[in-house]
């Protein structure tokens, strides 16, 4: 009985997850945020919070999402950063 308890103890620890270093953040401190969007970075909120427990291919593919999204912006938008 104790190895069973053992074990369900085991299992409910959190899992520690490597953070990431080798990837700077884009930010470029211009945090304004229109449609979703950093004006600045062009990462959502989700990626802004999520970016220092990301993996590195987690982050590329943030970056590469976040340059769709900043080539996108309407101009008017654009020239805010």
């Amino acid at each position: 009985m104790s190895e069973d308890l053992s074990l369900l103890t085991r299992k409910r620890r959190p899992r520690r997850r490597m953070v990431d270093t080798t990837i700077a953040s884009p930010c470029v401190q211009v945090c304004q945020i229109e449609r979703d969007v950093c004006q600045g970075c062009g990462r959502n909120i989700e990626e802004i919070r999520c970016w220092i427990i990301m993996t590195a291919e987690e982050k590329n593919q943030c970056l590469a999402d976040a340059k769709e999204r900043l080539a996108d912006l309407p101009s008017a938008l654009r020239d805010v950063a």
